[in-house]
């Protein structure tokens, strides 16, 4: 790595715009330049480089005048996995702005997102980006087996209720997956909210949780999850989840009987 290229990197895990700016200069990197993202000799770092390192030392302001500076970049997922490390709002804010496809952002194995990842930090850190996520249209339905989708993730990560109910107001998926998370963790506070917006789920399900809640051994669980369960006799696999049914009793169920039986 040449001295210049890594100035560049000091400046951006400084925060030092001055310095970033004269170096701009000084390799005739100019607004509309287009972003390197292979490391070479003789050309700038790559550009998730310098912001992976702005966004791990918290400098908006870096990572602003990077946006500025470049055109057309391409987010990989260092650049994802430093803000779920260094939550910053402002900085998500910014390259949502520059692109807004950042929140649906997948790795290459299909099954990864930035919803299910941010879903694995500890809750009182990750909230805000969370919220953020979700406020700006997220797939939730993704990432993961069907059955494992964004409120499946949530419950897995023992995310707050209200990040729990903003997924399924946006209409996130309660899996069978889901509903067995929400029992096995004692979560009473999203069983309770289940039983008020009309989360639903099959007959055949009835039983098989209130085992599950039994197993806990906390009373009240088994007893939200008796008072959620007594409608559902006569509620079969045809009937339907989805998208749009908050509040009109929503169903969960089966994944599988549904998309491919």
């Amino acid at each position: 790595m040449t001295s210049q290229n890594q100035d560049m990197l000091n400046a951006c895990t400084s925060g030092d715009i001055t310095a970033l700016r004269r170096l701009f200069e000084a390799m005739d990197i100019r607004k509309g330049s287009e972003p390197v993202y292979i490391s070479t000799p003789n050309e700038p770092p790559p550009i998730n480089d310098l912001l992976e390192a702005a966004i791990t030392n918290g400098n908006p302001g870096i990572v602003s005048l990077l946006l500025e500076t470049y055109s057309g970049i391409q987010f990989f997922g260092g650049v994802i996995t430093a803000l779920l490390n260094h939550p910053d709002l402002a900085i998500l804010e910014a390259l949502y702005n520059y692109d807004n496809r950042i929140v649906n952002f997948e790795w290459d194995d299909q099954v990864t997102t930035f919803v299910t990842e941010a879903c694995k930090q500890p809750p009182e850190k990750i909230a805000p980006l969370l919220h953020f996520l979700v406020e700006h249209d997220a797939d939730l339905w993704t990432g993961g087996l069907p059955s494992q989708f964004a409120v499946h993730a949530a419950l897995c990560g023992n995310q707050a209720l209200d990040v729990i109910e903003a997924m399924i107001k946006k209409g996130g998926l309660v899996s069978r997956q889901a509903a067995e998370q929400a029992v096995l963790r004692e979560r009473a506070d999203v069983l309770e909210f289940f039983i008020r917006c009309g989360v639903e789920g099959e007959r055949d399900d009835v039983q098989f949780l209130r085992t599950v809640a039994k197993e806990t051994g906390n009373t009240n669980v088994m007893k939200l999850v008796d008072i959620w369960t007594r409608r559902w006799k006569d509620n079969t696999s045809r009937a339907l989840f989805g998208r749009g049914l908050f509040g009109r009793g929503l169903r969960f169920g089966s994944i599988w009987r549904h998309i491919f039986g």
